[in-house]
């Protein structure tokens, strides 16, 4: 009777165990991201580009270019990211808007009087991605333009981005362009 109550007991709890429902979260890993691009068309068509480059992926930039803009302009701004180790160059580009979800793109200029920056595309959600913007220029000066790419994938099956809060998620790329606008 004993050996009965074991087997039943023991019975129920393989039940039970194999009956809870795990979750399983899938992680995704963060970018290797060499070079930033920034390109800046204007209402004439005309178009410029400047980088920061990091050649072998070790956090240390080797070159950025200076952004020398018109304050008499509107712009729209592209950024692009790029894994120049491999052969020939990944365009990271198109696997953050396949993974738009998971991706936001922020875009921040110090002093804010110099420009106000606005995202103009979107995820599937509705939420900012950050990889095209229109930027118009306020007042003549200098500062720092800061692209910072944030990987921010679900989270025991919950979203995390908001298209907002940088606070969350993980940093795949943060860089810092000298900007003039003249």
């Amino acid at each position: 009777m004993k050996k009965q109550f074991y087997i039943a007991l023991l019975s129920l709890s393989v039940l039970f165990v194999s009956c809870k429902k795990e979750e399983v979260e899938t992680t995704e890993e963060n970018e290797l991201i060499t070079r930033v691009t920034l390109s800046f068309k204007d209402q004439m068509g005309k178009e410029v580009s400047f980088n920061w480059i990091d050649s072998n992926g070790d956090g240390v930039k080797d070159s950025v270019d200076p952004i020398v803009l018109s304050s008499t302009n509107t712009y729209e701004m592209e950024v692009a990211f790029y894994d120049d180790t491999k052969k020939p160059a990944e365009d990271i580009t198109e696997e953050i808007e396949e993974e738009s979800d998971s991706h936001l793109v922020l875009v921040k200029i110090n002093p804010s009087a110099l420009m106000n920056i606005n995202a103009t595309d979107k995820d599937s959600k509705g939420l900012k991605l950050g990889l095209k913007n229109q930027v118009r220029n306020l007042s003549k000066g200098k500062g720092i333009l800061k692209i910072k790419l944030l990987h921010q994938p679900p989270v025991n099956g919950k979203a995390i981005k908001d298209g907002i809060n940088e606070g969350v998620g993980s940093t795949d790329a943060e860089v810092d362009f000298d900007i003039t606008i003249n």
